[in-house]
């Protein structure tokens, strides 16, 4: 994660995230949804299926994190004519219209998924609610979730775009000397005036710390943490620093080996190598490599480099690798011990960086499986939105038909991911009709 995380493994942490998020809606709490079903986990009377659901629910965080870590990049993106010129005012506003650009993408799809599904829901489901004008506009503004439980959500990230541009102002330092002095008698006179209302809350006015703490939960902030530490995260290019640490370098300098076109892990010895007999990482002894066949480690470009510099994916690999290991473990054993319910996130604003990096890091190695989530990565806004009316509507018979808990989630996922794909098929050819007539 030299570069930190790309737009590529952003794409795989959601295909991860919505494959648990299912996983964890299904299994996390089945009584709700009085389902019976055959464990392929049923070890000693207990279900560890639902143990697994329950550290699922990092899925959540996963989400969070992503789309913190992204919009750190899309901020960047406000136009500015001259940034030594650049006010506060000036900067908030640049932020603010990313942000409101960036939410309006999301209810672009959000609106295009919920008249689709709610109209065939209304068509075909017995069970559909009676229509309601004030009840369909209020799930459309994401004030209301009575449609699909999981579209809180909606309102969630609305409240997160709109504080970020205020923490990615804090964080940012502006050439102006006066305008520097500005942030900091805003955030000055923004922080005394929250004490002083918590203080006139608690010993004045109890009404105004019921709206204070109805404020505060209804913001959700152990997610809004995870959401700033991954904006924080990208601001401060925490990935990039920690991959650069020397404890992830090569050996020491050892003897020079010939570069010619390859790329990746263990060369060994120094020795000049053989085409058409090099494939793959690591190459060894007496042999030449042609510019086209080799793919290994310490051969490129035709410069000689020392094996500290060859060994690539060799010896620092093997360390970043053991390291990704370890925080896979770690953060995973960590949040099976401290969740007690279904819903835990409390501490996932530490656990989650810890536990992406473990993932990213081993899913280097592992491209056919990456591949994968990348495709589901690519419809998990539609499968997110969607995969509740398959759960619960009226094609829940044809998920539960197998009775068996890997069948049940395999036909749920699979039933997701064609909506999403019809949908998201749907979404490019309004594109591709909107741009003809532009």
């Amino acid at each position: 994660m030299k570069e930190g995380m790309t737009r590529e493994q952003s794409a795989i942490l959601r295909g991860i995230a919505i494959l648990m998020m299912i996983y964890h809606h299904v299994f996390a709490t089945p009584e709700i949804y009085e389902l019976e079903y055959f464990s392929v986990l049923q070890f000693g009377g207990v279900n560890v299926e639902r143990y697994v659901a329950w550290f699922f629910k990092i899925a959540l965080g996963i989400y969070l994190f992503v789309s913190g870590y992204g919009m750190y990049y899309v901020l960047k993106k406000r136009p500015v004519k001259d940034p030594a010129e650049e006010s506060f005012a000036g900067y908030l506003f640049g932020c603010y219209r990313q942000s409101v650009a960036k939410l309006g993408r999301l209810y672009a799809q959000y609106w295009y998924a919920l008249v689709v599904s709610m109209a065939l829901v209304f068509l075909f489901d017995p069970d559909a609610p009676v229509f309601s004008l004030k009840e369909f506009l209020l799930n459309m503004l994401g004030v209301s979730n009575s449609y699909n439980a999981t579209w809180w959500y909606i309102l969630q990230y609305v409240k997160m775009l709109l504080l970020l541009p205020l923490v990615a102002a804090l964080f940012h330092r502006f050439s102006n000397p006066q305008q520097e002095r500005k942030k900091w008698i805003f955030y000055a006179l923004t922080a005394v005036a929250a004490l002083m209302c918590l203080l006139a809350g608690r010993f004045w006015l109890p009404e105004l710390m019921d709206l204070i703490i109805r404020a505060a939960h209804g913001l959700r902030i152990s997610f809004t943490l995870i959401f700033i530490v991954g904006y924080l995260m990208a601001r401060f290019g925490v990935y990039q620093r920690i991959s650069r640490l020397k404890i992830f370098e090569a050996g020491k300098p050892g003897r020079k080996v010939f570069e010619r076109g390859a790329a990746g892990a263990g060369v060994s010895g120094g020795r000049t190598v053989s085409e058409r007999k090099v494939s793959g990482a690591g190459a060894s002894g007496g042999k030449t490599v042609s510019e086209r066949e080799a793919f290994g480690a310490g051969v490129s470009g035709g410069r000689k480099v020392s094996e500290r510099e060859a060994s690539g994916a060799g010896v620092s690999g093997g360390k970043m690798l053991f390291a990704g290991v370890a925080a896979l473990a770690v953060s995973v054993v960590v949040r099976v011990l401290l969740s007690d319910d279904p819903a835990y996130a409390k501490m996932d604003f530490l656990i989650v960086p810890v536990f992406i990096f473990g993932v990213l890091t081993v899913l280097e190695r592992l491209p056919r499986l990456s591949s994968v989530l990348h495709m589901f990565g690519g419809l998990s806004t539609y499968m997110w939105l969607v995969h509740i009316f398959f759960w619960r509507g009226v094609f829940r018979p044809l998920v539960i038909f197998t009775g068996v808990s890997t069948g049940i989630f395999l036909t749920l996922v699979a039933l997701s991911a064609g909506a999403a794909a019809l949908l998201k098929a749907g979404e490019k050819l309004a594109t591709r009709i909107r741009l003809k007539f532009e």
